[in-house]
């Protein structure tokens, strides 16, 4: 399992609520990754600083692959997915919970393909 927070900067609720999961979840199979994006959330802002990168449209999923990974965050993640066998992603963001597992999404309730 991995659990992401903080991709755009200036989610604080999202990385405060990180912390609280960390307290409480207590297993040897968790990678948390709390800060993703560090630079955006020390200038208060959504994409990294200073290259003003969207890292939630910086993975390969709709794009070809060499117009991503521009951030050290989805490099970082993609290290994560690569060496790990990760079956199910939480991404917190500020007002959402976003649930990843392998090729499905669930967004708030709601299932699409990824």
């Amino acid at each position: 399992m991995l659990i992401v927070a903080g991709l755009e900067g200036n989610d604080y609720l999202a990385v405060n609520s990180m912390l609280n999961i960390y307290q409480k979840i207590n297993t040897a199979r968790v990678i948390y990754f709390p800060l993703a994006n560090p630079s955006g959330f020390i200038k208060n802002m959504s994409k990294t600083y200073p290259k003003e990168v969207d890292i939630l449209s910086d993975f390969p999923t709709t794009k070809n692959t060499k117009e991503c990974f521009k951030s050290s965050a989805s490099r970082i993640m993609d290290h994560i997915y690569r060496k790990y066998e990760v079956d199910l992603t939480i991404l917190i963001e500020e007002g959402e919970l976003s649930l990843r597992y392998r090729s499905a999404k669930i967004l708030n309730g709601k299932s699409t393909s990824l």
